[in-house]
């Protein structure tokens, strides 16, 4: 009986069959295969003709690959998210962090894992799961909106992998603690503290500098380093620059 094949993930190029010449389990070079009914190239069932590469003697054969299973998934590329549903290995774990390839090739990551009733686990096996959230295994840097009293500047931050952001969480960036204020996510910006995302979701990073003196006041005021007016530079009256002035007497 022929054992299972070493299909590569788009192609089955050789098996590893039992040779009734060689008496025992040899590599044969595939020539020609297809899908078999109720399966796919790779995947499910495969048939084909394969030639010895010890005796050359040419024979046909037969591959089931292992039971896989339909799995709800959500692919989250920056603001935009869409739902599919990929067969999986019903025998292999999912789990988070780990990259995984879609039906037409591109790497994903794994970044939440969902059971049927809603509660989140770091991994599961395919009929465990409800749904699975990823994102593309890319690495990247997020746009970061760091608010400084009245303005707004604008950098980038690359996150380490497996980065999770929270609203009300920080992280350190360029020698400062910055502290998020709101995230922006699935299309939508979220603000409520506690509201967490893993980094390939996140569009962009609202922050603030956890520093004292609060945000706004003297860490971005510039100082007036010269007086206003060459007559308050000469003035010799001790008064306060909030002060009316000295009193004089009216003519």
């Amino acid at each position: 009986m022929p054992k299972p094949p070493r299909p590569s993930t788009s192609a089955i190029h050789a098996v590893t069959l039992f040779c009734e010449t060689c008496a025992g389990p040899t590599e044969h070079r595939v020539l020609r295969w297809s899908p078999a009914k109720g399966g796919s190239a790779g995947a499910g069932r495969a048939e084909g003709l394969a030639r010895c590469r010890v005796c050359h003697l040419t024979r046909p054969f037969l591959w089931e690959g292992p039971a896989r299973r339909d799995v709800a998934v959500v692919l989250s590329d920056g603001g935009r998210s869409r739902p599919e549903r990929w067969p999986l290995p019903a025998s292999e774990r999912i789990a988070v962090g780990e990259e995984r390839p879609s039906p037409d090739g591109s790497a994903w990551r794994v970044v939440r894992i969902d059971r049927s009733d809603g509660t989140r686990v770091s991994s599961a096996r395919p009929e465990e799961t409800g749904t699975v959230w990823l994102a593309p295994a890319r690495a990247g840097t997020l746009p970061v909106s760091v608010l400084e009293g009245r303005r707004t500047r604008s950098v980038r931050w690359t996150p380490p992998d497996g980065t999770e952001l929270a609203v009300g969480g920080s992280f350190e960036l360029d020698g400062d603690t910055l502290r998020i204020v709101g995230l922006r996510a699935r299309g939508a910006t979220w603000k409520v503290p506690g509201d967490r995302f893993a980094a390939p979701e996140v569009a962009r990073i609202y922050a603030r500098r956890n520093v004292r003196p609060p945000e706004g006041s003297r860490g971005w005021s510039r100082a007036r380093e010269s007086p206003s007016s060459f007559a308050s530079a000469l003035s010799r009256s001790a008064r306060s620059r909030s002060s009316p002035g000295p009193r004089r007497k009216r003519a």
